[in-house]
């Protein structure tokens, strides 16, 4: 046993996770049968470029193909790594193709590095100062960002996380995120509207939350993460909203899912009309 939390959220769970999720594509064939599909590791691909000697030697032991094929034409990392040490190796041990620019709305350091002075998470100025080419540099950082994310509203349904859905989202965000208080969350729900007003939120984004209309949250640059703390606050689960944000009530989510999920079919693109 241990005397403290077995796993602290940012610090262990998610750097395990990346690392976790790399481990498994590893093992698995899933290029081979989704050859356009992509993925995004965050936090510089967790232990993974740390270690990339144990991951080329763990796919030979298991008979996979070399990494460059086996899964490097599919897998990306960003570069939300904490300090210049990071980036440096990041970028020395993994294809800058594969290297994707990422910084945090709300990182998981939010202070200032006592011995640079900087932001812990200013990843923007450790890709500056990586000893390489311009032509070399991350994806996204020498390309418009906001034209390359802006390519994913063309997926039905989905609403991803960009830099310009984050700050229009920064208030909203910020008011889910004070409700981790207990003492937030009775004034919350003791008078929502009072407790709402203290906060530079837009008419939109205030009736949102009042008629607790998720996808129109996200619509305004709310993020889940942090959107979730109104629904637990109401009591309410991920499935809850899942369903609610579906059109479903939570026991027909709960019976879709375990009924294998949504089908695979259907129309890929907004543009296309496919």
């Amino acid at each position: 046993g241990s005397c403290n939390p077995g796993l602290h959220a940012t610090g262990a769970y998610y750097i395990a996770a990346d690392t976790i999720a790399f481990m498994q594509l590893i093992e698995g064939d899933l290029f081979r049968d989704f050859p356009t599909l992509r993925f995004i590791i965050p936090h510089g691909g967790g232990a993974v470029p740390y270690h990339w000697g144990r991951y080329r030697g763990l796919a030979d032991m298991l008979k996979k193909p070399d990494l460059a094929t086996h899964l490097m034409n599919n897998v990306f990392f960003d570069t939300c790594v904490y300090h210049q040490p990071g980036i440096d190796l990041l970028a020395d041990v993994i294809d800058t193709k594969n290297i994707l620019f990422g910084s945090e709305m709300v990182g998981a350091v939010r202070g200032i590095d006592p011995t640079t002075g900087q932001y812990f998470d200013d990843t923007k100025r450790y890709i500056d100062a990586l000893p390489i080419r311009d032509a070399e540099r991350p994806r996204a950082v020498t390309h418009d960002i906001h034209a390359y994310l802006a390519q994913f509203d063309d997926i039905p349904g989905t609403r991803v996380f960009t830099a310009t859905r984050a700050r229009k989202g920064y208030h909203l965000n910020q008011f889910a995120m004070s409700l981790m208080k207990a003492e937030n969350r009775e004034r919350f729900k003791a008078d929502e509207n009072a407790y709402l007003s203290e906060w530079p939120l837009t008419d939109v984004q205030k009736a949102s939350v009042l008629a607790r209309d998720y996808n129109a949250m996200l619509d305004e640059g709310g993020n889940i993460y942090f959107l979730a703390k109104i629904f637990a606050t109401d009591g309410k689960s991920f499935q809850y909203a899942a369903g609610s944000m579906t059109g479903m009530s939570q026991e027909e989510y709960a019976a879709m899912m375990l009924g294998g999920g949504r089908s695979p079919e259907g129309v890929r693109s907004i543009r296309e009309g496919r």
